[in-house]
């Protein structure tokens, strides 16, 4: 300071000072969001659903999308059994464009069912691709309790009725 001022360069002081305060009030990038899934349809063990989720970016990061970014945010989920263990989590459903921060966005989760019918815990959340889950740092993933059927089996090998229209000529 006093050599900046000794040469008449107290404007650079001014910058420099400036510059310092901005670089220590940066926050850090905070990656937050609010997910909630607004229907469950009723599920069948081991098939594929298409389930609407609303999210909200709550952080203060543009989320960019697998167009955009080897590590994309990602919507994805996690099966949960009564006790907490994870049965299985499938595959990731990409968001449609970069989300900025503040924003809403309504889409769709493909979701695959456990192959064992009874009671389980569907946990949405988004991932960092390479990096983490969403609710590893803070944020809440949505919680859904769901019933999941038995498939039903074929109760009839045969047609019930059949149709045979007797001609002559």
């Amino acid at each position: 300071s006093k050599l900046l001022r000794t040469f008449h360069l107290s404007k650079i002081e001014n910058k420099l000072y400036n510059f310092g305060l901005n670089a220590i009030s940066k926050k850090p990038p905070v990656y937050d969001a609010s997910i909630k899934v607004t229907r469950v349809p009723k599920m069948i063990e081991n098939e594929k659903y298409l389930i609407p989720v609303q999210i909200e970016n709550i952080g203060n990061c543009t989320w960019l999308n697998h167009k955009e970014s080897v590590n994309a945010v990602n919507l994805s989920y996690i099966w949960k059994d009564k006790s907490g263990k994870s049965i299985k989590f499938e595959e990731r459903t990409p968001l449609p464009g970069n989300e900025k921060p503040k924003k809403n966005l309504e889409m769709d989760i493909n979701v695959t069912t456990p192959p064992v019918s009874g009671n389980y815990v569907l946990e949405v959340d988004l991932l960092k691709e390479n990096e983490f889950w969403f609710s590893d740092i803070g944020s809440k993933p949505a919680k859904i309790s769901v019933e999941i059927k038995k498939k039903r089996e074929k109760q009839y090998e045969y047609p019930l009725v059949s149709v045979i229209v007797v001609t002559y000529n």
